[in-house]
């Protein structure tokens, strides 16, 4: 084929592919739909007058029609009345009669010209004399349009009465049809006409630059970074569309200018950021092959930044490179999965081993493929060897607590054990020396010898007391000491503490001239608890409000009902004190206040640590307040639980 002959092909399948390209445009649709509807609109709009016109110039041709129909219907009529020499005269009714059956003249009514009517035939029209005469109608089209009825004066017909006839208007409906669609398809042809008509002007002119301009935009938006390589032609044209593609092909050789230097100034970004940091960056494609490492990679022998782009992540398996689960982790990598802390050690230069630490997310491509892996790696030497310090520190201290803990619980088993062999000499040493002091030393040369005897049989009872706290301590501390709980009335606290008050410290309480202030409760309360553990507290209370009491102190006792219902016990004393550094040794087995203190007065220390772990058993609080040289007051309450009535002598919860 020769070139005349290829420029008419080419330039028609030009044409073709425009063509398509315009019709699978949505704006094309649009306008051309706007166009058509537009065109379509203003037909109808002048289609309407159209119709009424039509349907007026029916309805006058049908008038026309009947009034010559009865002009010459009633000339035998008419000749009759004047003597003309027709034929005898006939009823006007029956003339209208015959008429009606030949014409489209149905049927009337006739007037005499005064106005009175002289009769109807065929049809009885719906228009009156008395309608025209009242409201000039001349005609009327009934409701379904198929009789029009009109009304003829003498002076219109020569007739010597006024005919109001029926007119048949049936034929009228498929007149108005047939023209109702030769208007709709004539509407629609001239509107197709038309529209395809502008579609190609505007095509031509409008559309299909727009459309190219799309095309080159959504290039351009999915390649942002090389917009210079949508740049359209046609900025030749001397018109609006060619300025804008001029302004256009400027724009995205700018963005484009724009992009190359963000571009650049990003990475310079990253670069520096990289080699400032302490961490370092790395990446790798999507076959796991490393792409790039920053200058922070570690200084491995044989391993440099610029041998390990290139190589594969399997690198890592090296002579001077350790990593524990390497093959794990492969495995999440495969699956394109991330990682944290991956941790590897290597040998230095100095032969010394360093670790450090790798975390890693895949990224992918803007089609959602993956793309690789870009992590970062950081020296951990320093937390790694504190760490595994810390790690042997706390296993050193574990085991040492478990010795400790065997240690004291051979201590508390051994002295369980010995409790027996302890109690039995004693026993018999406090026994006899008793018995020494009522009977055999009672005359006064052998006095000097009963002191001796009081003196072992205090010794005795004061070893035997220590022995039995420690015992007590060795219990708790084994959680072998139990409660034998029982009903009692708080009363009997109160007794306890007055005997003991006046018989147990009572030299002492003489001795210092203690002013004690025993508890008054006028209510009964009632607790089920171990009285003998309660007892025991108290006596510890009272025996180191007594001991660490000034000359001329106060002691006071008392017991108080909380709101919520627990029971407080409240020993207060205005003794000595204890500093507020040292309140919290206090409680601990074998300790007092300080040790100067501890000289100048006897005990073991285990007085407040029993009591408070005797409170705790029944799930109490226990509370010391004290300032120094002020004196102390230590508290205790026990639970509402605790608590019972006596309802028709019977024990109930108290709650």
């Amino acid at each position: 084929m020769s070139k005349a002959e290829q420029a008419p092909a080419v330039k028609k399948t030009s044409v073709t592919n425009g063509f398509l390209a315009l019709s699978r445009s949505k704006l094309t649709t649009r306008i051309a739909i706007t166009i058509f509807m537009s065109i379509l609109i203003v037909e109808a709009v002048i289609l309407v007058p159209s119709y009424n016109n039509f349907k007026r110039d029916l309805l006058a041709r049908l008038a026309d029609t009947g009034q010559t129909a009865v002009i010459t219907g009633f000339q035998n009529h008419v000749r009759s009345i004047l003597g003309t020499g027709g034929a005898e005269q006939e009823n006007p009714l029956i003339t209208g009669e015959k008429i009606s059956r030949i014409t489209r003249f149905k049927g009337g009514t006739l007037y005499d010209e005064g106005g009175e009517k002289i009769g109807s035939f065929g049809e009885i029209p719906e228009l009156s004399l008395t309608d025209y005469m009242q409201n000039q109608e001349r005609a009327r089209l009934n409701s379904d349009e198929t009789r029009y009825d009109t009304v003829w004066l003498p002076q219109e017909t020569g007739l010597p009465f006024v005919v109001i006839s029926r007119l048949d208007a049936s034929w009228i409906a498929a007149e108005l049809t047939a023209f109702t669609w030769r208007i709709i398809g004539l509407v629609l042809l001239l509107s197709i006409s038309i529209s395809v008509v502008a579609l190609v002007f505007l095509g031509r002119m409008v559309l299909n630059p727009l459309l190219e301009l799309r095309s080159h935009l959504v290039r351009a938006q999915e390649d942002p970074g090389n917009t210079d390589r949508v740049a359209m032609s046609g900025s030749q044209i001397k018109n609006e569309f060619g300025e804008m593609v001029t302004a256009l092909n400027v724009l995205l050789s700018r963005v484009s200018d724009l992009r190359v230097a963000e571009r650049a100034m990003n990475e310079q970004r990253f670069t520096d950021f990289a080699n400032s940091a302490s961490d370092w960056f790395w990446e790798t494609d999507q076959d796991l092959n490393i792409t790039m490492v920053s200058d922070g990679f570690p200084d491995i022998p044989g391993v440099s930044t610029k041998d390990m782009v290139g190589k594969n992540w399997t690198a890592l398996k090296h002579d001077r490179i350790r990593v524990e689960n390497l093959d794990d982790y492969l495995v999440v990598m495969t699956q394109q999965g991330c990682f944290r802390d991956m941790e590897f050690s290597y040998i230095c230069k100095e032969d010394r081993q360093h670790y450090q630490s790798l975390s890693a997310n895949p990224y992918y491509n803007n089609d959602g493929s993956f793309a690789g892996y870009r992590g970062t790696g950081r020296d951990i030497s320093i937390s790694y060897i504190a760490e595994k310090k810390l790690r042997e520190a706390k296993m050193q201290a574990e085991k040492a607590q478990i010795v400790a803990e065997e240690a004291n619980k051979a201590k508390s088993q051994f002295l369980t054990n010995m409790s027996h062999e302890l109690r039995t000499p004693l026993n018999a040493i406090n026994g006899f020396s008793e018995v020494i002091i009522q009977t055999a030393l009672q005359k006064d040369e052998d006095k000097h010898y009963a002191d001796f005897a009081q003196d072992i049989y205090q010794s005795g009872n004061r070893l035997l007391e220590i022995l039995n706290d420690i015992l007590d301590l060795s219990r708790i501390e084994a959680d072998a000491m139990e409660l034998s709980e029982d009903a009692f009335d708080v009363k009997s606290l109160i007794t306890f503490c007055n005997k003991e008050m006046t018989g147990t410290f009572e030299k002492e309480v003489r001795k210092k001239d203690i002013r004690f202030i025993p508890a008054d409760l006028q209510d009964d309360i009632y607790l089920n608890a171990d009285a003998k553990k309660l007892k025991q507290v108290l006596r510890n209370l009272l025996s180191n409000a007594v001991k660490f009491n000034k000359e001329g102190g106060e002691m006071q006792f008392s017991i108080l009902e909380e709101e919520t219902g627990d029971i407080c016990f409240e020993v207060r004393d205005t003794g000595i004190g204890i500093a507020e550094k040292d309140l919290s040794g206090v409680l601990k087995p074998f300790q007092q206040a300080n040790g100067q203190i501890t000289r100048s007065h006897e005990g073991t220390g285990l007085g407040l640590a029993i009591s408070a772990a005797l409170i705790d058993l029944h799930e109490g609080g226990f509370i010391i307040e004290s300032q120094l040289g002020e004196g102390t007051t230590v508290k205790f309450s026990l639970p509402v639980t605790c608590r019972i009535k006596i309802e028709d002598g019977q024990m109930v919860a108290y709650a």
